[in-house]
């Protein structure tokens, strides 16, 4: 009998061929930029890919991801590998929502030129940051829990994709509860029990799984480091700083310094600034001459206080949901996309591991101040109201 040539390599590899060029679609502003995109916070990242040394204030995902594609040679295939993934995602959605569409690359590229030209994720692709893989939870958590025809090894590799997403970023952990908690909510709905499906009990015990195996795997790390079982060793600081703007830790230590004398009590005037400014600035009351992680110990028997204490319950769920619906507002493309030149967080890595990459790095539009995103943002906007729109129309329609 004669053996059948093995297509599933020549299939593996057209395919990885197709997503690559279809992903630099989504990664153009980098390779318009001559370099990826960077961001303040861009540094600690790269610079713990190479170290391996846990954060103080961050999950370590993104800092293995980085050290996964990039070999420790190049930045570049970080936002290669994000485009990737960010074009299979999509492209996999549409196979969902188009099951009897052939030739499904016509309706896939088109829409990656719309949203390379209307919608920022572009601009996030192409950063070296984890907002880059916020998006994609969605898509992900649509794939798994709704997804049909995937195969075993396709549902294995998007489990892991959610795993080091979730790791990379506390706001993904977040994200990731808050979705399994609505989701127990909406099942135990009558009109809705129906629309997950039979598997819904496994994939939601994945995902819990996926949320917990974070937690794990971040306080272990932590703990191997000797910073001991915790998310982060400066996490008390950063919340610290957080009350400090919202306006909570003033009001706490007005009404309580008459009746017991604090450290902090003698610098209430300094309680007008932003959160940045209680973390980072020397002139800041929080801070301690040994670092982050030493003020983190030291404001954290306050911080209990505050958090403890039920005058301050009111005033601290106030400014939480109103902080949110803030942050819900922050859609500008270019945000925090300024130059980061010598002796900056970002040009740091660049200067010490990847020197061969350093001159386009500074020489790059980003680092010569050359973007301009005003009239980005203005069909950013226009792109989203049309969005918001249609989402309701369909809405409405489908009820």
């Amino acid at each position: 009998m004669d053996r059948q040539p093995d297509k599933t390599v020549p299939t593996l590899a057209k395919n990885l061929l197709y997503y690559f060029l279809t992903g630099l679609i989504l990664v153009i502003p980098a390779v318009m930029n001559n370099s990826p995109l960077v961001y303040s916070d861009s540094g600690s990242y790269m610079a713990r890919s190479f170290s391996l040394e846990p954060m103080t204030d961050r999950p370590m995902g993104y800092p293995l991801i980085i050290r996964a594609v990039t070999w420790q040679s190049t930045m570049w295939t970080v936002v290669f590998f994000q485009g990737m993934l960010a074009s299979w995602l999509i492209f996999e959605v549409l196979r969902q929502v188009m099951p009897t569409r052939r030739s499904l690359w016509r309706v896939h590229v088109p829409l990656l030129f719309v949203l390379l030209l209307t919608s920022s994720l572009p601009w996030y692709a192409s950063q070296l940051m984890p907002d880059a893989l916020t998006g994609l939870i969605g898509l992900l958590l649509f794939l798994v829990f709704f997804g049909s025809g995937l195969g075993k090894v396709k549902l294995s590799f998007m489990w892991l994709c959610l795993f080091f997403i979730g790791l990379s970023h506390f706001a993904h952990l977040a994200v990731l509860i808050a979705v399994a908690l609505c989701m127990i909510v909406v099942k135990l709905l009558p009109a809705f029990r129906a629309s997950f499906g039979r598997w819904f009990w496994l994939n939601w015990s994945l995902l819990l799984a996926v949320v917990l195996g974070s937690m794990i795997f971040t306080r272990s790390y932590n703990k191997a480091y000797g910073h001991g079982w915790v998310m982060a060793p400066a996490s008390d600081l950063f919340l610290a700083a957080k009350l400090c703007e919202s306006g909570v830790m003033y009001e706490h230590l007005k009404r309580n310094c008459p009746q017991r004398e604090h450290p902090l009590c003698s610098g209430l005037d300094k309680f007008d600034r932003s959160a940045m400014f209680y973390i980072w600035d020397e002139a800041s009351p929080l801070r301690h001459p040994d670092g982050d992680v030493a003020a983190s110990k030291a404001i954290a028997p306050l911080l209990n206080e505050v958090l403890g204490d039920p005058a301050n319950w009111g005033m601290i769920l106030s400014s939480t949901l109103t902080a949110t619906l803030v942050q819900l507002t922050q859609v500008q493309i270019g945000s925090g996309l300024h130059a980061y030149r010598e002796n900056s967080a970002p040009w740091w890595p660049y200067q010490k591991e990847l020197h061969h990459e350093l001159p386009l790095y500074m020489g790059s539009h980003q680092q010569l101040g050359k973007w301009n995103f005003s009239m980005v943002n203005n069909i950013n906007y226009v792109a989203l109201a049309v969005s918001l729109l249609s989402v309701i129309l369909l809405w409405r329609t489908a009820s």
